[in-house]
């Protein structure tokens, strides 16, 4: 093919072509990047299954010591805001997820908290 005379409809026919080889080495790359993930996750499960097996729960039996009390009043406003009256709820136990909350999540949580009513 004589690239220096290219008609219009080569000129497609190259550009397609040179987006879908792109476009294919983009979806092996992302599968790679998940298969690597999937790998390294399984490796970390596997290694705390067995460090939790060996040693008692580190916890303590206080619940809310984790949290802070701030923290712990906007959840007992929140679950009060949305009860019904004569209903009556009692919150055993609030259990921190294991994934903590990325940056954006703790800077919109902790604006809420710092303004005014």
């Amino acid at each position: 093919m004589d690239f220096d005379n290219l008609t219009l409809g080569n000129g497609l026919l190259v550009s397609l072509f040179s987006m879908l080889v792109v476009f294919v080495v983009l979806v092996v790359i992302s599968y790679l990047i998940d298969l690597t993930a999937f790998f390294s996750r399984k490796k970390t499960t596997g290694e705390k299954s067995q460090k939790t097996a060996d040693d008692p729960d580190p916890s303590p039996d206080h619940p809310g010591q984790d949290l802070d009390a701030k923290k712990l009043a906007v959840i007992a406003a929140a679950v009060a805001a949305c009860s019904v009256d004569g209903s009556r709820l009692i919150i055993r136990k609030i259990k921190r997820p294991e994934s903590r909350m990325s940056g954006w999540e703790s800077a919109g949580l902790n604006d809420q908290m710092r303004r005014p009513l």
